[in-house]
């Protein structure tokens, strides 16, 4: 039985994980920027916040 180095495995993941991993920094990088421009009078005005807040 062969053993693969950790660098050999490594870059056969990352040849087949690169979407996953794509789409995951594009998503994360679109909440981030939401959640960032949101003020305190947003969050006042949201039904979602005024729901929970009772």
């Amino acid at each position: 039985m062969a053993v693969e180095s950790y660098g050999k495995v490594a870059l056969k993941e990352a040849k087949r994980m690169w979407p996953f991993v794509m789409g995951f920094g594009v998503s994360m990088a679109i909440v981030l920027k939401v959640s960032l421009s949101l003020t305190p009078e947003d969050a006042k005005n949201s039904p979602f916040v005024k729901e929970h807040h009772r």
